[in-house]
């Protein structure tokens, strides 16, 4: 199948977005607000062979989570507490706070089993131990981002370093739910994904990325209720034995929206090993300029590492995704559908490029043009994206943003696009 993507076929395909604040330094002598149990250190060994999750709750987090809600407002429906989003924490404990970037959650999220791996992080410092300190501020951060971004699960986990603690806090949009599924399976072994899908949702698409390079597309077919049945075409053959990636997009009126993805190995020696963690780094950060122009030299030499011709700068599609750019900054939201400004052709046209054959559109956030690209080139689809072998024209709009805890980070976005015979300019 062409890996093209038409005027009337577009397919937009949301990246990670990555958040994180740093809160005020209150300096108290309480005892500590939560004492964990032994019972409750995680190991990355301890992984579970499975994507899976469980809303039990830590028995350590029950006191501190009936405290976070009995300030809850009634008008806001509290989210679902994630075991796995909780270990998670936990094991990002062992860097005291430091974010990390957006590749790399989404590699931990794989690892760990999640099938969303689209993770909001935050984190607070406090001197000393306030217990009401840490309640109010879980409490203010979940709805907050239950306003702006719809969260629906979130997992937490408190280090106590000296005379500080450190609250880890991540938080998740889940618009569909699965039963467990194997990371890794045998060789013709049966694969049957079984899920529900949020009633927000009037269809899902299925995009499976091959050992083999090549890409299988199918709708899922949803019962009244939204669950649904989905056989998978896994490991069948030893020929075709490697690393599949599914991912799940989302439509609605709204437009796509990146739901999950799994990937699953045939056998376990397959199985991609964890990376080392990325952060995000305190160094002088570029102008929003120059790291656009980075990240265009980044998009040209990989295409030119794949054998593909470098694509040329134009005026009008820089103009369009310098725009998207600063709303997607302004909101501190990734996006493809503007509410205000629309889909990518009609903010095209906003800017005077017409007479378009192809296009596509990554986003991304990060801190380093790296980060950007490593995200994308991480990607199943953004990556398909970049080694679009028509398009001959692109441009990246990028905003620096600085955030409360004064690091900065840059939205990112890059459109790649081909037009009808002599109408480039």
């Amino acid at each position: 199948m062409k890996s093209m993507l038409s005027i009337r076929q577009l397919r937009w395909f949301l990246l990670l977005t990555v958040l994180w604040g740093c809160a005020r330094k209150p300096v108290t002598t309480a005892k500590p607000a939560v004492s964990y149990a032994a019972e409750d250190r995680i190991l990355f060994t301890q992984i579970t062979p499975h994507f899976a999750d469980s809303l039990i709750l830590h028995a350590s987090r029950v006191t501190f989570v009936e405290k976070v809600k009995k300030g809850w407002d009634k008008d806001l429906s509290f989210p679902h507490y994630s075991r796995t989003l909780a270990n998670l924490t936990q094991w990002v404990s062992q860097y005291n706070g430091t974010p990390l970037t957006a590749h790399s959650l989404e590699t931990l999220s794989t690892q760990w089993g999640i099938t969303t791996p689209w993770i909001i992080q935050t984190y607070l410092r406090t001197t000393g131990a306030n217990p009401q300190e840490q309640v109010t501020w879980v409490r203010e951060q979940l709805a907050h981002y239950m306003e702006t971004h719809h969260i629906s699960h979130y997992g937490f986990y408190i280090k106590t370093m000296g005379k500080e603690q450190l609250t880890i806090l991540f938080m998740q949009r889940r618009l569909l739910e699965f039963a467990p599924f194997p990371k890794w399976l045998e060789i013709g072994q049966p694969s049957v994904i079984f899920g529900k899908a949020s009633m927000l949702l009037d269809s899902i698409e299925v995009i499976v990325h091959r050992p083999d390079n090549k890409i299988e597309r199918r709708f899922v077919n949803m019962f009244p209720d939204g669950s649904f049945k989905l056989a998978m075409k896994f490991c069948e053959k030893k020929k075709y034995s490697g690393r599949y990636d599914a991912d799940f997009i989302g439509y609605n009126r709204e437009g796509p929206v990146a739901l999950a993805r799994f990937t699953v190995a045939c056998e376990k020696k397959s199985w991609p090993k964890p990376d080392k963690p990325e952060f995000f780094r305190s160094s002088v950060p570029l102008t929003a300029e120059g790291f656009e122009n980075q990240v265009m030299a980044k998009v040209n030499m990989y295409r030119r590492k794949m054998g593909f011709l470098p694509v040329h700068f134009h005026k009008g599609i820089h103009t369009a995704t310098l725009s998207h750019a600063r709303e997607m900054c302004k909101k501190l939201k990734l996006m493809h559908i503007s509410p205000e400004n629309g889909n990518p052709q009609e903010r095209l046209k906003a800017a005077g490029v017409e007479k378009v054959l192809v296009v596509a559109e990554n986003v991304a956030t990060g801190d380093t043009p790296t980060s950007v690209m490593d995200a994308w080139i991480a990607s199943a689809d953004h990556r398909s994206n970049l080694q679009l072998p028509r398009v001959t024209h692109g441009a990246v709009g990028v905003c620096r943003r600085e955030l409360v805890d004064k690091s900065v980070v840059y939205y990112a976005a890059l459109m790649l696009m081909s037009f009808e015979p002599a109408s480039a300019k």
